[in-house]
């Protein structure tokens, strides 16, 4: 690959642009916002890029919140300031959270559980449309074994 900002043209006529390169070797999701700023869930955290200067930084907990509550993201959306993301171990269980970001999205500030029981398939088990999250999650004890789409309208 070139250098961060070098650009290559595609068959169509259009060009790519290396916009940033992750020392992250686990980055498990990308979540783009507001004035040139993308957030990236790694194995250890989530990453804040400035996708003008090529700034990165780790985001850190609040004095309150432990490393620990900022790892094991699988999938990130932005959403109004704050992250929606599915947080959990490989084997499970997972857990839908939003992250309340401060003013510079730097820090996060608290971590609210939305679902403390999310059924995670792959990378395309859940989706943020407009102010609704759907996502797969373990049918009730009623069919066990079996999975729901579930959908949460975020305030």
């Amino acid at each position: 690959m070139g250098k961060a900002g070098a650009s290559t043209a595609s068959k169509k006529g259009r060009t790519l642009e290396l916009v940033a390169r992750l020392a992250a070797p686990e980055c498990t999701s990308l979540a783009p916002a507001a004035d040139g700023v993308a957030y990236a869930a790694y194995d250890r955290g989530i990453l804040r890029l400035d996708l003008t200067t090529r700034a990165t930084m780790v985001v850190e907990p609040a004095s309150n919140l432990t490393d620990a509550a900022l790892g094991g993201f699988r999938w990130i959306r932005w959403y109004r300031g704050s992250l929606v993301a599915i947080q959990g171990a490989p084997e499970g269980p997972f857990r839908l959270v939003r992250l309340r970001l401060d003013d510079l999205g730097r820090r996060v500030r608290s971590v609210d559980v939305l679902d403390a029981n999310v059924a995670v398939a792959g990378a395309t088990s859940a989706t943020l449309s407009g102010s609704t999250v759907y996502y797969v999650s373990p049918a009730g004890a009623q069919v066990d074994g079996q999975l729901e789409i579930k959908k949460l309208a975020l305030k």
